[in-house]
């Protein structure tokens, strides 16, 4: 079976049952999916064991790892929706693109981004994966705490992508003591030659971050005060959008490498 028929198999099965409303059995289930008996009898082990499904007496109903990746959707959703303003305002402050960055296993998600209007557009990174180790929303990430697994991460070299890319694990740690000192993450020439991007932590109504806001530029453009003054802007925006997430729920979290 190909990869794209796999897939398709598992959205209609969920599809499936959130439609009918009630249990299904698998032979139920085989005719709907106009599969094997022993088909879906096989899908239905494999989506228990990764608890997409529950077995009921029944037969199978939608299981609970599906409620912690709707809850997980909805939060981003409502997550962008509230930036969207605040980025706006960090643009027209700064001149410069704005973005909004949440963890994600390991990784640096980018939910939102906005351009200066008139500007040269970079790229836009919305929905995908930066690295954590040279990106300025990943040393926020790392230095507040909001990386599970950060020792595996850094139990190894770090690849190498621009001039300036951190890749001994031990510098990268003793970087972040100066990110939680100052407020925010900084990154020059190593994510990419020729970028420099600041981000500042944005904290849960529980206190602990759960995104990063930033902001990129070019190199070329940002001397030590220049940088220092994003950095600023981009802690105001931080701090504007936790007042504004006060009433959404702190847990906050699809792909290619690279930004800012």
């Amino acid at each position: 079976m190909r990869a794209t028929q796999s897939v398709d198999r598992f959205a209609d099965t969920l599809e499936a049952l959130a439609d009918a409303g009630r249990p299904l059995g698998v032979t139920e289930l085989a005719a709907r999916l106009t599969v094997h008996k022993a088909t879906a009898s096989r899908l239905m082990a494999t989506m228990e064991l990764r608890g997409l499904v529950r077995r009921t007496e029944d037969g199978f109903l939608l299981g609970p790892a599906l409620a912690r990746l709707a809850a997980t959707a909805v939060a981003e959703l409502e997550l962008g929706d509230l930036s969207r303003p605040v980025l706006r305002e960090l643009v027209e402050v700064t001149g410069q693109a704005a973005y909004l960055t949440v963890p994600h296993r390991g990784s640096v998600l980018y939910v939102e981004q906005v351009t200066p209007h008139g500007g040269a557009v970079p790229n836009d990174w919305t929905g995908r994966l930066g690295h954590l180790h040279c990106s300025s929303s990943g040393k926020v990430f790392a230095a507040y705490g909001a990386v599970d697994d950060l020792d595996a991460l850094l139990s190894q070299p770090l690849p190498s992508l621009a001039s300036r890319t951190i890749t001994d694990p031990t510098e990268f740690r003793r970087m972040l003591p100066l990110v939680r000192r100052r407020g925010y993450a900084s990154s020059a020439d190593e994510s990419e030659n020729g970028l420099t991007s600041v981000a500042a932590p944005v904290t849960g109504r529980d206190g602990a971050v759960v995104a990063a806001i930033g902001v990129g530029t070019a190199t070329s453009r940002c001397p030590p005060h220049r940088l220092a003054q994003l950095g600023a802007a981009a802690v105001t925006a931080a701090s504007t959008l936790a007042r504004r997430l006060a009433p959404l729920p702190a847990s906050m979290s699809s792909a290619r490498t690279g930004g800012y």
